[in-house]
């Protein structure tokens, strides 16, 4: 049976009486029965096939994997933060079952070539030169980007990287949140290094990204679509008194500012 899912089942001897054994308890030697039967959570091979090929990462069968063309206007550390977002988020959700990283070992082959493909598109290069540059000393790959002059790094995941220590209380979110990157309108490097107010020119308060044309237009056009239209658009970096301004119709438009 499957449940939330899981695939449930019932393992051990389903009749007969159970067998007892010797236990030692608070210094006191007792009988105890043993348990018969045991409850186990598997992964059902169909739930990852359904997410392979809605993600569109390529043939799973096959172990053939495709680059995805809509994410290449995306910086690199965007597109390592949105494939990482969607398969740890699938194995969070499955870290409870007791083969887990069996059954996830070739969608998590999959996932890597079609991170590797899209990253090679949009740099118009080899697979093997993008997984050369994104791997560390360490064995590790992450992608660099720098903020304020200091480096930084997003590491792409790995299985071994998850987690399966039993956490109390541990609320687990079962869908990957994906479009937090992808319904972004500027780079995340982009909008951590803006620090000075376009049109005021001040340098010591919080700054904002302003965004010159509005996406009504292709509000119900594909993914792809979207995405490449709030990508290549203008846009102008405002401290929040100007940006409340400008939107308060007190300042210029910005469409025509050159």
């Amino acid at each position: 049976m499957e449940f939330l899912g899981y695939r449930v089942r019932i393992w051990g001897k389903r009749t007969g009486a159970r067998q007892a054994q010797r236990v030692t308890l608070a210094g006191r030697h007792l009988t105890a029965r043993t348990k018969s039967q045991s409850i186990q959570l598997t992964v059902p091979e169909h739930k990852v096939l359904a997410f392979s090929k809605r993600k569109g990462y390529g043939n799973l069968h096959e172990l053939q994997s495709m680059q995805r063309g809509f994410l290449t206007p995306l910086s690199d550390v965007e597109i390592v933060m949105a494939y990482n977002a969607e398969m740890r988020g699938l194995a969070n959700y499955y870290r409870l079952a007791g083969d887990v990283k069996r059954s996830l070992n070739r969608l998590y082959y999959l996932w890597w070539g079609s991170l590797l493909r899209t990253l090679a598109t949009k740099h118009k290069t080899t697979v093997q030169k993008v997984a050369s540059h994104l791997r560390t000393p360490d064995g590790e790959y992450v992608a660099r980007y720098t903020v304020d002059g200091k480096p930084y790094q997003a590491r792409v995941f790995k299985m071994k990287h998850l987690d399966r220590s039993p956490i109390p209380m541990a609320g687990v979110d079962a869908t990957e949140n994906l479009g937090m990157w992808l319904n972004r309108r500027s780079t995340i490097v982009e909008r951590l290094n803006a620090r000075v107010c376009e049109l005021c020119g001040s340098a010591d308060r919080p700054v904002e990204i302003h965004h010159v044309r509005r996406l009504a237009d292709v509000k119900k056009s594909p993914l792809w679509v979207r995405l490449e239209s709030a990508m290549t658009r203008k846009r102008f970096v405002l401290c929040t008194s100007c940006h409340y301004a400008l939107h308060a119709g007190r300042l210029p438009d910005m469409r025509e500012k050159k």
